[in-house]
């Protein structure tokens, strides 16, 4: 639950609250991580984090992606 605590304290525990954790591995790929509920819905992208291999990805294609 560490990740849990740092996606808390970053994003605030309202986030937390309303948020699906995810985790997904196939083909080699490992995908974790939380999902907002409709209902934690924003209209900016300033809580969308992206990591790729413990690397902070930047990068609007990605972000619009999702």
């Amino acid at each position: 639950m560490a990740r849990a605590r740092r996606v808390g304290a970053v994003c605030g525990q309202a986030f937390l609250e309303q948020a699906l954790p995810i985790e997904v591995e196939r083909n080699g790929l490992h995908l974790w991580g939380w999902v907002g509920l409709p209902t934690f819905s924003r209209s900016q992208p300033d809580l969308q984090y992206f990591y790729v291999n413990g690397r902070m990805v930047r990068d609007k294609l990605v972000a619009h992606a999702v």
